[in-house]
């Protein structure tokens, strides 16, 4: 193959616009990506491991591998070839054998309650933790107005200014 800059844009845009097509295999699809990197290879570009990964991903259509390249995607490692090509392996593998695919991503999330969840059972069964209170007489948290002891002590005061007016 020539080393020329026709060919090594040419090449380069093939792998960065390459797509699976529907109803193609992915075996099919993953000779013809490494088809291409080995075209580059010997023209001498290097696409790192990782951006090869990155694009691999890209080349997969969001309805069917979309929670798996998010997943892939935005973990915290580093990211390789080795990698994308297990997980991608393996949910052929699943979906070869029969095992139900989570098309929804159910699994990917965490479930809880929702704030609106049952007028009903709002305020019953399970505890919410709540806000911690203050007193609007002395700004202090641990009591209510009605408790306060800065309250009582007004009251006192009060009472003993009576006394001596009268």
């Amino acid at each position: 193959m020539k080393k020329s800059i026709a060919n090594r844009l040419y090449q380069k845009k093939k792998l960065y616009t390459l797509h699976i097509e529907e109803g193609k295999s992915l075996k099919k699809h993953l000779d013809d990506f490494n088809k291409i990197i080995l075209d580059l290879k010997n023209i001498d570009v290097e696409i790192e491991d990782e951006d090869q990964a990155i694009i691999l991903l890209c080349s997969f259509p969001q309805s069917r591998y979309e929670h798996l390249v998010d997943t892939l995607l935005y973990k915290k490692e580093s990211l390789t070839m080795a990698q994308v090509k297990a997980a991608i392996n393996s949910k052929e593998l699943q979906k070869q054998h029969g095992t139900k695919e989570d098309l929804t991503g159910e699994g990917l999330t965490a479930r809880g309650r929702n704030e609106k969840w049952d007028t009903k059972w709002n305020n019953k069964s399970r505890s919410k933790s709540k806000p911690r209170l203050k007193c609007l007489t002395c700004h202090k948290e641990g009591h209510f107005k009605r408790d306060c002891p800065e309250k009582e002590k007004k009251k006192k005061k009060k009472k003993k200014r009576r006394k001596k007016i009268s």
